[in-house]
């Protein structure tokens, strides 16, 4: 069974900012066929879908900044859907108290139940700092 791989357009991000094709044409050439988008479009769904399409990539993710909250959550669905992107990925949150890491986990769940009828998904993109116990818990627990 063959898995694609993407890549996760952050760690190229200053070759991105100053020629996106280029970029992505280079990414396609190292084998990869997929890309995590990250941050706020810099560009219209458009612009993105050509990317795409003239590299043959997919968009395996966005790291959508602000994909836990309604407003940006709805932009969120409305630019993915428009780019074929089906999984938005949360980039980090707060883990400073054990009702915290609940609040979040409840938002998680809600964010999955509003994403589910559109085909999409959410993701969270894990970082060093995100596995410190709290109150003697983990918040992976």
């Amino acid at each position: 069974m063959n898995i694609p791989i993407g890549l996760q357009l952050y760690s190229v991000r200053a070759a991105f900012q100053e020629n996106p094709l280029a970029t992505l044409q280079a990414v396609k050439k190292m084998g990869y066929e997929g890309v995590e988008f990250f941050g706020a479009p810099q560009y219209c769904a458009e612009f993105y879908v050509g990317l795409l399409k003239e590299t043959g990539l997919t968009c395996c993710g966005w790291l959508w900044s602000n994909v836990l909250d309604p407003a940006g959550l709805e932009a969120g669905i409305s630019f993915n859907k428009a780019i074929g992107n089906y999984t938005l990925i949360c980039g980090s949150v707060k883990h400073e108290s054990l009702a915290g890491i609940k609040a979040n986990a409840k938002r998680f769940n809600e964010v999955a139940d509003i994403l589910a009828p559109h085909g999409m998904r959410i993701g969270y993109h894990s970082h060093k700092g995100d596995h410190p116990l709290v109150d003697g818990v983990s918040p992976w627990d």
